[in-house]
């Protein structure tokens, strides 16, 4: 029996983290999460600072927040991945000179529909004599 290699899964990464991170490892559990190190805070490939855990926004909010060195275009390109990741999208207001603003519009967010709006399918109602004769 050989081991193979652990597989290479997941998502792809986004092109803004692959642009501003530089890999710094893997976690050495099951989930093999990857640590970067942030390109504008440590800009030496060799500096040994901190390390972050690509885990939930936490890059995303590193470059949007946190980082003193990152230009305010990268910080709005951080801020709008956020917003795209749930589900909100950033439309430009029309260009007739009325408005210079952005406009956020919320996702098309579909709830589900519950089967019977009302309470009878909760209760346990007794069989009618048609029913009790076919079972």
């Amino acid at each position: 029996m050989t081991v193979d290699a652990p597989k290479q899964g997941g998502r792809p990464t986004a092109p803004i983290i692959l642009a501003n991170f530089r890999e710094a490892g893997r976690k050495e559990n099951k989930s093999r999460r990857k640590y970067y190190q942030c390109k504008h805070c440590f800009p030496d490939v060799d500096s040994t600072g901190e390390t972050m855990e690509h885990r939930d926004n936490a890059l995303l909010q590193h470059l949007a927040e946190k980082c003193p060195e990152a230009s305010s275009e990268i910080k709005s390109a951080a801020r709008r991945a956020m917003m795209e990741k749930k589900g909100i999208s950033l439309i430009d207001a029309p260009t007739d000179g009325s408005s210079s603003k952005s406009v956020i519009t919320p996702g098309a967010q579909t709830s589900k529909k519950r089967k019977g709006n009302d309470l009878n399918q909760f209760f346990d109602h007794p069989l009618s004599p048609s029913h009790q004769f076919k079972s």
